[in-house]
């Protein structure tokens, strides 16, 4: 599945994401799978995780942020504020 040719198989027929950055440039591709180019660019700002170790109990309370944004319940700005204070107590609670 790492093989160039299979990659492509995979994101025409599959929709899946390649993992060989070369075909986010090939034209042909781009053209029969237009959500690559959005893949693309979101590939380029993505970021590791934090690293910490208490990512396990930050985690569920971002996943529980991010989604009640994209549900409308909250704001951007609501979001990073909740999440913000979320993780101000879990840190302070493991000083």
């Amino acid at each position: 599945m790492a093989d160039e040719a299979q990659q492509r198989f995979l994101a025409m027929r599959g929709g899946n994401l390649p993992a060989r950055r070369g075909l986010y440039e090939d034209q042909a591709l781009l053209n029969a799978v237009p959500t690559l180019a959005l893949a693309r660019q979101s590939l380029s700002s993505a970021r590791l995780r934090p690293v910490t170790p208490h990512y396990m109990d930050l985690s569920p309370d971002m996943s529980w942020a991010f989604s009640a944004m994209l549900r409308g319940e909250l704001t951007p700005a609501e979001a990073v504020e909740t999440i913000e204070g979320l993780f101000m107590n879990v840190l302070l609670a493991s000083s």
